[in-house]
């Protein structure tokens, strides 16, 4: 008598695990698995959704038991979120239905852009909390860590307490950001040369590292000490220039003023075909930067900023916390919700670029980031709300190819 060997959550293996799955389950074929192909979303690690459909061609008398009731997922979910998933074409039909007996709410909210979603979510996670919501049963969802930030301020201003479930990176450590930052450091007075270092050539003005001799930076005294090399002088003469204009501006200003007059951008483009680097990413980042000083009065509020954002997000570097759970809304990845189950679901951009995200080029690529959307959709037990911002980083959006499906 040969044992069975059962495997849960089937749609998430990857070819090689199915390989040695064959081997364990040889000779017998007494093997059982259980799976839901739309839920597939860990392409990333290899998974393939068309494994399961591999799996009754390749073992002998397999039947098939579908099924069909969602014990999560009010009416209204159920419907709209299968109509929206019966899009893809890499799938086993099927019809589900709700076991919760009561129809639910479904809310595709249009907003002007990202101040207006946090604004919105804000408001619908306090009257759901003062209605009787436990605050762990509130989830806001989004496609990658960059997205929440913005919110995170929110909500803390608000004094809403929030738990992070996945790392959210600083900002202000990425490679480029950094040289940013300290064109306006050392235009403020750091004229430390660790500091003068990391943007001096960004973008390219031959200025050499041997002519740093001292720890501390004097452009006038580089200039004096150029000899007759009149370009050099003339780079350093225009970047003393460009550093006093820094001074005198906003914090937003100047991020732009060093993007687009000093070049950074260029710079940036430039580096990327070289490299083969993502220059839209690059731009998102400088984006995101950018618009976070928007409101800053100056550059006081500008560090300031920095600072609270830095210890909030090393003081929300949590993992879910059993026992204070219930006392917080849970941010997270469409990825890290997979398996949960919410009250009400939040879910941030729904439009082209986010979601799908806009590296997703390929049909099978495409159909990874709607099943990821469905994943998000299907976490609700009572309301979900989806955000679709016309204007994001001050640049107009289209609404997901996803929210034209439902």
């Amino acid at each position: 008598m040969y044992p069975y060997i059962m495997v849960d959550e089937f749609q998430d293996t990857n070819l090689l695990q199915y390989e040695i799955l064959k081997l364990l389950s040889y000779p017998s074929g007494n093997i059982y698995v259980v799976g839901d192909d739309d839920q597939s979303i860990y392409g990333f690690r290899g998974a393939r959704p068309d494994i399961l459909m591999l799996f009754a061609k390749e073992f002998d008398n397999v039947r098939t038991l579908r099924l069909s009731y969602n014990f999560r997922c009010p009416e209204k979910v159920v419907r709209i979120s299968s109509d929206m998933i019966a899009h893809n074409n890499n799938r086993f039909d099927k019809e589900l239905k709700s076991a919760k007996g009561k129809s639910g709410l479904v809310e595709v909210v249009a907003v002007s852009d990202v101040g207006k979603e946090n604004e919105e979510i804000i408001t619908r996670i306090k009257n759901a909390v003062s209605s009787g919501v436990k605050p762990g049963d509130i989830a806001v969802l989004y496609r990658t860590n960059l997205e929440p930030r913005r919110l995170m301020y929110k909500l803390k201003e608000f004094g809403i307490d929030f738990s992070v479930r996945d790392q959210i990176p600083d900002l202000f450590t990425h490679p480029i950001v950094i040289p940013l930052v300290n064109y306006i450091s050392f235009a403020l007075g750091s004229n430390k040369r660790s500091t003068f270092l990391t943007f001096m050539n960004k973008p390219l003005r031959y200025i050499p590292r041997d002519l740093l001799v001292n720890e501390e930076i004097d452009l006038e005294e580089l200039m004096e000490n150029t000899g007759d090399r009149d370009y050099l002088k003339q780079a350093l003469r225009r970047l003393n220039s460009e550093l006093r204009t820094i001074q005198k501006l906003s914090p937003y200003a100047a991020i732009n003023y060093i993007r687009e007059a000093i070049g950074y951008n260029s710079y940036l483009k430039k580096i990327a075909e070289e490299t083969g680097a993502d220059y839209d990413e690059y731009n998102d980042i400088l984006d995101e930067l950018q618009s976070m000083t928007k409101d800053l009065k100056d550059y006081y509020e500008f560090y300031q900023m920095i600072d609270e954002y830095r210890s909030m997000i090393r003081n929300k570097q949590l993992q879910l916390d059993e026992e204070s759970s219930d006392d917080k809304v849970q941010l997270m990845t469409l990825h890290s919700a997979k398996g949960l189950e919410f009250e009400e679901v939040h879910i941030l951009d729904v439009v082209e670029g986010y979601i799908p995200h806009k590296k997703s080029k390929l049909i099978h690529e495409i159909e990874e980031e709607r099943r990821m959307l469905y994943v998000g959709m299907t976490r609700s037990s009572s309301k979900l709300y989806m955000y679709v911002p016309r204007i994001m980083n001050e640049k107009p959006c289209k609404r997901s190819r996803f929210i034209k499906d439902l």
